[in-house]
């Protein structure tokens, strides 16, 4: 088992990301794209999400949403991407409970801490409303 579920629709994203896993060492686990992404949370016992808010096919943040209105769920730590453009998909990431929303570039720089380190314990107690990344808006 892995602490990290991906749910990454952009194949060449999403070979990044596999490729800086195997680099470092680390497994993760791929979120089917055919089931809620709050039941892959529950499935795979996930820590982190890594999610690519922009595809649709992954629910972006009605997805965020149901992972963090979950009781079950507070100890997942959702870190979701999207263009820099994207300003009104970044606010409506934060409104439903996002922890840390950043743009792609952002998010690939922070590829190495964001599969190395999982910490929970502050996510208890994160505000419901994302930190925005720089550059970010």
């Amino acid at each position: 088992m892995s602490d990290i579920l991906v749910a990454i629709g952009d194949m060449f994203f999403g070979s990044k990301v596999d490729a800086a896993a195997k680099q470092l060492g680390v497994a993760i686990q791929k979120a089917k794209k055919t089931a809620p992404l709050v039941e892959e949370v529950k499935r795979t016992g996930a820590r982190r999400v890594l999610l690519d808010l922009a595809n649709p096919t992954l629910g972006g943040p009605n997805a965020v949403k149901a992972i963090a209105q979950d009781p079950t769920l507070k100890h997942v730590e959702i870190v979701g991407y999207c263009r820099h453009t994207s300003v009104e998909l970044i606010r409506s990431a934060k409104e439903a409970g996002c922890h840390r929303v950043m743009t792609q570039g952002e998010f690939s720089s922070a590829l190495p801490e964001l599969l190395t380190t999982v910490n929970t314990a502050d996510v208890v107690s994160a505000p419901p409303a994302c930190e925005q990344g720089e550059g970010a808006g």
